[in-house]
């Protein structure tokens, strides 16, 4: 006996501490990790100016029909002639052209954006 602590323990229990000490440091990390609060991105506004960019980027009369799928806004159009790609890359909607389909990503207020479009065309 040393200062009151039995020294002759079997090499194996100091594994066992071992582990179970590398546990109980993991298992806090993993709780830290899953309580911390999640960064979120704040919401921008819906901005007009940017759907009317938008319009006038795909070309006032040139839109003939468009879609919202989740938040995917997909503008059917009778040219792509008319689509001024300078003015579209400046809306900084990532977008994909499939004939004369051109779908948008909306990440911000997809339904503002395709009700503004939608209203202009019926305007045309």
């Amino acid at each position: 006996m040393y200062g009151g602590i039995n020294m002759n323990l079997p090499s194996y229990i100091y594994s066992i501490i071992l582990f179970a000490f590398l546990f109980l440091i993991f298992f806090i990390f993993l709780m830290i990790f899953i309580n911390k609060k999640r960064f979120t991105e704040p919401k921008k506004p819906f901005n007009p100016e940017r759907a009317e960019k938008l319009y006038q980027a795909l070309g006032r009369l040139n839109v003939r029909h468009v879609t919202l799928e989740h938040q995917r806004l997909k503008v059917t159009v009778t040219s792509l002639k008319q689509v001024n790609r300078e003015k579209l890359k400046e809306t900084q909607f990532p977008a994909a052209v499939k004939g004369k389909e051109i779908t948008l990503f909306v990440r911000y207020y997809p339904e503002d954006m395709y009700r503004y479009i939608e209203e202009k065309t019926k305007e045309n």
